[in-house]
């Protein structure tokens, strides 16, 4: 079976080579407080932080038809610093998120082989939102949302 999970750029996560078990996805809002003498500080809302989402992955190398697990995670380390889109499939419809920089990935590897590679590797790559800037409208909405 090799159904694609998400797509990011020219690289596919999929269940028969690459895939990942957990997807977080971080938005928070910017807000700033004001210390106010003899009265608890007044809040300023002023926008949006970067919105950042992590990909989980744990893949066993030797398990993979001609090791497609560690040439990809071989490119996408040469991708960081890069921004690519991003492309999930949720019930077999392509979710757009948009473009993403690949801000870092961190591997780890366990029960290392003779050959030094290891039987059980775990992935964690952080990117950050590389999207255009708000709207109109959706400035419109945030100032109705926040006041």
């Amino acid at each position: 079976m090799n159904t694609v999970l998400m797509g990011y750029g020219p690289f596919r996560f999929s269940i028969g080579s690459y895939s990942y078990e957990k997807l977080k996805r971080k938005f928070e809002a910017r807000i700033e407080g004001q210390k106010i003498i003899g009265a608890r500080p007044s809040l300023h809302k002023m926008g949006f932080e970067t919105e950042t989402l992590s990909v989980t992955s744990t893949f066993f190398p030797f398990h993979l038809p001609n090791n497609t697990g560690l040439s990809q995670l071989a490119g996408v380390r040469a991708a960081i610093g890069t921004s690519m889109v991003l492309v999930g499939n949720r019930l077999g419809v392509g979710d757009m998120f948009g473009r993403w920089a690949l801000k870092s990935i961190e591997d780890s590897q366990e029960e290392i082989f003779v050959d030094g590679i290891g039987q059980k590797i775990s992935v964690e790559m952080e990117l950050l939102f590389d999207g255009p800037g708000r709207t109109a409208t959706a400035s419109a909405a945030i100032a109705r949302l926040f006041g």
